[in-house]
């Protein structure tokens, strides 16, 4: 073999080494950029919403009431589900109230009469029912309403007020954004929730009367809580991670080789 053909065998040679060298230098470089990225990816998950809402309920059929338990009551916010975003509390009462006024006498005497149903929520903890009692559900009746609230009712006759509708349009929805608000709601356990409904009368007339009043009373309460999902790698990132890895050791062992 001639030292030309030698020469040109060795640097073909010297050729194919670099050039190996060199494909896997680009490869454990592209492998450890896709690597980084994939690490970045899994760490920077995208956070989810979430919502979870409890229902309780005051069965009809109540008259005035003011501590009946509720029936399925409202848990506290589970921490370990994420950060609280908002709190929703939506309550209406239900239920009718009348007022009978029976006159005592044998003369016709003039009656005015008012009344009002309001309904309210209240909580074992003594704070949350300071943040809930700002808002009531209250129906105001008397004229146009039943009979006129001015009457003159005969000797010995009964004339009823009502009957008045507490179910109709007589929603509360609050939600509640303050981080001292927000922290109320959160904990184990229950709310300790319960409600008043009440049904107040007023009756002005110079005669002698007997008043009764007949109400019956329910209520229904959602708490609704809406938060933001604590953050989790995505199965898919954590694939990429460990493809990554596994292309560098390779590409590792082939060069050392």
């Amino acid at each position: 073999m001639s030292y030309t053909q030698i020469a040109s065998l060795v640097s073909s040679r010297v050729f194919k080494i670099i050039y190996k060298w060199w494909i896997i230098m680009v490869a454990v470089k592209f492998l450890k950029s896709a690597v980084i990225a994939a690490v970045f990816a899994g760490l920077v998950s995208v956070a989810n919403a979430g919502s979870v809402s409890y229902t309780g309920t005051v069965a009809d059929g109540q008259p005035d009431f003011t501590t009946p338990v509720l029936s399925n009551v409202p848990q506290k916010f589970d921490a370990s589900l994420g950060t609280l975003d908002s709190v929703v509390v939506t309550y209406s009462g239900r239920g009718t109230a009348s007022y009978n006024v029976t006159n005592n006498g044998v003369s016709a005497m003039n009656v005015n009469y008012n009344g009002q149903i309001s309904a309210t929520l209240i909580s074992s903890d003594s704070a949350l029912t300071a943040l809930l009692a700002t808002d009531s559900v209250i129906v105001d009746f008397g004229t146009g309403v039943g009979v006129p609230n001015r009457v003159s009712i005969a000797g010995g006759a009964t004339t009823t007020f009502g009957t008045y509708d507490l179910s109709t349009g007589n929603t509360i929805s609050k939600t509640y954004t303050g981080s001292s608000d927000k922290s109320l709601f959160i904990g184990t356990g229950s709310l300790g929730l319960s409600g008043s409904a009440e049904q107040s009368d007023t009756v002005t007339t110079s005669g002698d009367y007997t008043g009764i009043k007949t109400s019956n009373f329910g209520m229904d309460v959602t708490v609704t809580y809406n938060y933001t999902v604590a953050p989790v790698p995505e199965p898919s990132s954590l694939a990429l991670v460990g493809l990554g890895i596994a292309g560098v050791v390779v590409a590792r062992r082939r060069r050392r080789a």
